[in-house]
């Protein structure tokens, strides 16, 4: 599955700021307009993924249009096109094993990020998976 959505990219005197108008909160900025276009992509991953972790759905992608109508697009845009994060599908409970002491490392970072420990388990997981460039589609 891949992702397609317009992105609206606003000039100012820091750089580039970068907005998915069809995406509330998905946000980010470049100090030139490569920067910006490579932040876009991990802004829409990072946010398409939290999405997928917290089961909520997708919306639909604006299209390119309305993107470029918005205030803060000065007539520039551009279509962001990457592998989806996998949608969860059913939820497997397993045992694993971890030291007392980062047990409570572990739930207090989750608490801070607005995660239980299994999604915050999940997540980091995932986000390391990227690191290391492990390719989801060969895992799913």
């Amino acid at each position: 599955m891949f992702a397609l959505y317009p992105a609206a990219f606003h000039k100012d005197e820091d750089g580039w700021a970068v907005l998915f108008p069809g995406l509330p909160g998905c946000q980010t900025c470049g100090d030139d307009l490569a920067d910006a276009q490579d932040m876009a992509i991990d802004a829409l991953d990072c946010h398409l993924l939290g999405m997928a972790l917290d089961n909520d759905p997708w919306p639909d992608p604006l299209d390119l249009e309305a993107v470029l109508a918005h205030e803060d697009s000065q007539g520039a845009a551009f279509l962001v096109y990457l592998p989806a994060p996998p949608r969860p599908n059913k939820t497997k409970r397993i045992n694993i094993s971890v030291p007392e002491n980062w047990l409570a490392v572990i739930d207090a970072a989750a608490a801070h990020a607005g995660l239980n420990r299994s999604a915050y388990l999940t997540q980091s997981a995932l986000i390391q998976a990227k690191r290391e460039k492990i390719a989801r589609e060969e895992v799913i």
